[in-house]
């Protein structure tokens, strides 16, 4: 499991501002930023694969 930063940092902060927890992965309410999330996504597993075929 690749764990990346999704939320938008203003949401972030707003929700640690005010004490509360932002939505979990499965939630309905799970609101991701998809750009750069897919690219982060896509970059670091496929330099995962890449590392893993080189050995």
């Amino acid at each position: 499991m690749f764990w990346l930063g999704t939320q938008d940092p203003a949401t972030v902060a707003e929700a640690a501002a005010k004490g509360e927890t932002l939505p979990s992965l499965h939630s309905p309410f799970f609101l991701p930023v998809p750009e750069p999330t897919l690219r982060t996504g896509v970059t670091a597993m496929s330099a995962a694969v890449v590392g893993l075929m080189k050995r």
